[in-house]
């Protein structure tokens, strides 16, 4: 049975190609256009990894990741994915429990080695 990978992104275009990307390399692939919607899904389901925009409307990253503490047992390794950069926020990720951060625009080689190492149980923590 293959890992299953939710991605929360409210971007449809990154959503399609993560898609691409990770079917290729035999995940299976489930989606939340919302950070609200993507709690309800890791309440109910289990998942290998999760990718998870920071900024999104109305509920970011940030927000999933205060929200889901306590609310699930056990959480998957949690990669955060955003355009923005800014140090304080990886910070605050990464102190609330995402295992590493990935930069946009997704560099295929850059997101399966991350994947790799997570899926491992390797936390590099660092910005690409």
């Amino acid at each position: 049975m293959s890992d299953t990978i939710l991605v929360i992104d409210d971007d449809r275009m990154t959503r399609v190609l993560l898609k691409r990307r990770l079917g290729r390399d035999g995940f299976d692939v489930a989606f939340a256009e919302s950070g609200t919607r993507g709690l309800e899904m890791v309440e109910q389901n289990q998942y290998s990894l999760i990718l998870l925009d920071l900024v999104m409307p109305r509920f970011s990253g940030l927000d999933f990741l205060r929200a889901v503490k306590g609310r699930v047992n056990e959480l998957p390794p949690i990669i955060m994915l955003s355009a923005d950069h800014d140090t304080q926020s990886i910070n605050e990720c990464l102190a609330l429990g995402a295992t590493d951060f990935l930069a946009k625009p997704i560099i295929a080689a850059a997101l399966a080695a991350k994947i790799r190492d997570a899926l491992s149980g390797q936390s590099a923590s660092a910005a690409v």
